[in-house]
């Protein structure tokens, strides 16, 4: 799945097309608009500026068409990345850094741990996918973080100290994927849907085990103040 997803973005992207868009100020409701088309050429210069066409139009849209077929979401196509991805890197190994708001999830748990299994909530997350491991780490901010923004260790079970996640058996090649909202979704699944089994470091501030009991199918909004600091920032994630 890595491969796939990577083969796909190693692919250099060249500029062919640009639009800019006139507007009149004389007015702030209905303002009257025109689109002006470039050509890039092959020097990445543009060129043939030309009123935007009908058809033009009609391949634009349909270039960021979202399907739906048989009734199911469809997928944005890779060419638009996503709004939630932070950082991007198509070296040998190919890596990825985006971040999720805080949500209410099913989380699971193996019976020895002795929590059920239900809805939590939890926090907003920050995720770094490099060849086919995964880390995960917490924000206390709930929008999107900089290269400043203070990570924290991620509050769950099967986590170790350095936020690397112990994925078990799950086998991350089985799924195909044509999208980096597709990818980014999968990784996301095989955290969330595999069970939460043993502690690999101390997550949180207090009992990870009641943490947990007070949280799954009760409504409460996860505790921000429980979560450890990471000794680590954005930007060190991304540079290492």
């Amino acid at each position: 799945m890595v491969e796939e997803l990577k083969e796909q973005f190693d692919m250099p992207f060249q500029p062919v097309s640009a639009l800019l868009i006139y507007r009149q100020n004389n007015s702030h409701h209905n303002a009257n608009c025109f689109v002006e088309h470039y050509d890039i050429d092959l020097d990445g210069r543009p060129v043939n500026a030309h009123p935007l066409t009908v058809q033009e139009s009609s391949q634009f849209i349909k270039a960021l068409h979202i399907a739906d077929s048989g009734g199911k979401k469809g997928n944005l196509p890779c060419s638009v990345i996503p709004s939630n991805v932070l950082y991007m890197d198509n070296g040998q190994k190919g890596s990825i850094v985006w971040y999720t708001r805080k949500m209410n999830i099913p989380l699971f748990f193996t019976d020895s741990l002795g929590i059920q299994s239900g809805i939590g909530s939890v926090p907003a997350l920050l995720w770094k996918v490099e060849g086919k491991k995964l880390k995960v780490y917490a924000l206390t901010a709930d929008k999107r973080p900089n290269a400043q923004s203070k990570l924290y260790k991620a509050p769950f079970f099967n986590v170790a100290h350095d936020g690397t996640v112990c994925l078990g058996t799950v086998n991350t090649g089985t799924k195909h994927i044509s999208s980096l909202e597709d990818f980014m979704s999968c990784w996301q699944d095989f955290f969330f849907n595999s069970r939460f089994s043993h502690l690999l470091s101390s997550p949180v501030k207090g009992n990870c085990i009641q943490l947990w009991k007070s949280l799954v199918g009760t409504g409460k909004p996860f505790p921000k103040e429980v979560l450890q600091p990471a000794q680590l920032s954005l930007h060190d994630i991304i540079n290492r």
